[in-house]
């Protein structure tokens, strides 16, 4: 070999050498600042501000994923400032509008500036992808009970006047700091609530139990006032544990008067808020069991005459497929309310209907939804 060729081949040699130093003691390519979980409305563009080091002038791919054939497919790329570490805006391209579920990641490709980065998967759900036509509720959410994402939303954090659903909340903190076959003591108070369909007198005695089913199935304000003050002592010392669970809930919207819902200043809650509070009710076997009931005997202790109540839930009277009951509301300054549960293939999700005129008609359009999009 001729001293000429082995001087390139040396040369060579080298820069192969260098160039893989270089790679070697790339920096390490560092991204903050990605959310992981997306729910964003179908209505605006969705966006995330992230952070890169080391940055200079490098790009950034905004990749999702395509299920069917197993691949990440690159949507847009985005030029990085010149810094060592920028500040980068990533507005997410159009397609996650198409489908309520996807998934999409930031990919860094890598460069002599620094090593490679592939972010974790971004689960998209979005909410709103159509109109509800005709929906005459004037607030109206569905919500996923397993993750709490926003499928459809209409005035969901607007405040109102939410009329008996507030018993949701009332039975979710009774059944969870006190014995449904504790025995209750109606006092002059809970016998003189307003609408009370039990008929209820002073020094009657029933077990908390009961008083939970007829106040969830009939509605009965007077069984709400009995249920607070058998579990707190009284009504005041209630709801001061139903406003800090309200709290604990994440409910921004909600503060409760009254453990029944009757229309007061001050007592008011959110679609949004009713739907944390559904999920949270929920939880409890005694309540699943209570909204699936038709109708419902007792008796109070001394034996001297029987109760009947019969649910408020027409969909729960026709055998609505799917439907795994809820709380009905109406007053005049709420209008009718309803929040329930819909299982979809093997999914649940709650809907909350607010001020409405018609609300089984309502809560039927925000089913069809789920049945379409969920």
């Amino acid at each position: 070999m001729s001293k000429a060729l082995i001087a390139i081949s040396t040369l060579i040699l080298a820069a192969a050498i260098i160039v893989s130093v270089v790679f070697l003691l790339r920096p390490v390519t560092k991204v903050t600042g990605i959310r992981l979980s997306a729910n964003p409305s179908a209505e605006q563009a969705y966006s995330q501000t992230i952070k890169i080091t080391p940055a200079r002038s490098r790009s950034v791919k905004v990749q999702q994923y395509n299920a069917k054939d197993k691949k990440w497919v690159t949507r847009s790329t985005i030029r990085i400032g010149a810094g060592d570490t920028e500040k980068v805006k990533i507005t997410f391209p159009s397609e996650w509008k198409n489908s309520t579920y996807s998934t999409w990641r930031i990919f860094v490709p890598a460069s002599v500036k620094g090593t490679a980065y592939t972010g974790k998967a971004i689960r998209f759900t979005v909410y709103n992808r159509a109109k509800i036509k005709n929906l005459i509720a004037k607030r109206a959410v569905i919500m996923r009970m397993d993750n709490k994402k926003v499928l459809y939303d209409k005035n969901m954090n607007q405040r109102c006047n939410n009329a008996s659903t507030t018993k949701m909340l009332t039975a979710a903190v009774s059944m969870e700091n006190a014995d449904g076959n504790k025995v209750v003591t109606i006092s002059k108070a809970a016998a003189n609530t307003e609408d009370g369909c039990l008929w209820l007198k002073k020094k009657d005695k029933f077990y908390l139990k009961d008083l939970w089913t007829a106040m969830l199935l009939a509605s009965a304000n007077d069984a709400a006032a009995a249920v607070a003050e058998g579990t707190a002592g009284t009504q005041a010392a209630f709801m001061k544990m139903v406003n800090q669970k309200a709290k604990e809930l994440g409910c921004r919207n909600t503060h409760f008067v009254n453990p029944h819902g009757l229309d007061t200043y001050g007592h008011y809650s959110s679609a949004y808020d009713l739907a944390l509070i559904n999920i949270e009710a929920m939880k409890n076997e005694p309540f699943r069991k209570i909204v699936l009931k038709k109708k419902y005997r007792f008796n109070s202790l001394k034996k001297d005459r029987e109760n009947f109540v019969k649910s408020t839930n027409e969909l729960i009277l026709e055998n609505y497929k799917g439907h795994l009951g809820g709380k009905t509301g109406t007053t005049d300054l709420g209008g009718l309310c309803f929040s329930g549960v819909y299982q979809y293939k093997g999914v649940k999700y709650v809907t909350v209907v607010l001020g409405s005129s018609s609300r089984w008609s309502d809560t039927k359009k925000l089913f069809h939804y789920i049945r379409k999009y969920g």
